[in-house]
């Protein structure tokens, strides 16, 4: 499975693939922003990440992630780029 990234209400132009494999590494961070936002991102559900929470989800990726590899660190180029340009994501998992 894997979850497909959007611009927040506009789900035609994609911006992002988090695959298995990125979602598995991502495991401890994003149980984490769960516990801290109640905002949980699922490989079968869609949620709304915004610019706020992308933010400490680059924070706690940093943190929890000690060795990151190539997908972890595309990711988070990918979150800084939203984060700076203050986009909200639609996350939609298949």
């Amino acid at each position: 499975m894997s979850i497909h990234i959007y611009k927040n209400k506009s789900a035609t132009d994609l911006l992002f693939t988090i695959t298995d494999e990125l979602y598995s590494s991502l495991a401890v961070p994003i149980e984490i922003l769960k516990k801290k936002t109640g905002i949980f991102i699922d490989e079968y559900g869609n949620t709304r990440l915004t610019h706020q929470h992308a933010l400490l989800l680059i924070q706690l990726i940093k943190n929890e992630i000690t060795k990151p590899g190539k997908s972890v660190l595309d990711f988070i180029d990918f979150l800084e780029k939203t984060v700076n340009d203050k986009t909200d994501l639609q996350l939609i998992g298949d």
